[in-house]
């Protein structure tokens, strides 16, 4: 069924919004070899252990899956403690921006107001799209 749906073997990348096993369970499934699940909930918060090994080997190991959370982003720190802190990698970029080593039309894709954030979403997810990025604009 995900082959004839995607014309692949899986997804490159599941998005796991719940905390439920069997949610987790089919996360692992679609995913393909060398595919990455995100989760943004706590896959089994407040539940029983689950009937099947949530690291079972025919999906950690053989298709080689990664699995990473996603939650709060650390503003700022000692380079030992964070290597990508929001913050550094910001002023980063800025310094780049503002050195010309980098020119801001390659980052930037498009302005949108943020009323418009679902068409926002669609067009960044599509496979042709005009940059990485798009400026919200939050006031009229």
């Amino acid at each position: 069924e995900m082959k004839a749906l995607s014309g692949m073997d899986g997804v490159d990348i599941v998005v796991n919004c719940s905390d439920g096993w069997e949610d987790f369970l089919l996360s692992q499934q679609i995913a393909r070899l060398d595919g990455t699940i995100v989760c943004l909930g706590f896959p089994g918060r407040g539940l029983l252990p689950p009937a099947f090994n949530p690291l079972d080997s025919q999906y950690f190991y053989d298709k080689q899956l990664t699995i990473r959370h996603c939650g709060h982003t650390p503003t700022d720190g000692a380079p030992s403690e964070v290597r990508f802190a929001l913050k550094r990698n910001l002023r980063y970029l800025f310094g780049l921006l503002c050195d010309g080593r980098l020119n801001a039309e390659t980052v930037l894709g498009s302005e949108s107001r943020f009323e418009d954030l679902a068409a926002v979403y669609e067009q960044l997810s599509g496979v042709f799209r005009p940059g990485y990025s798009v400026l919200l604009r939050w006031r009229a």
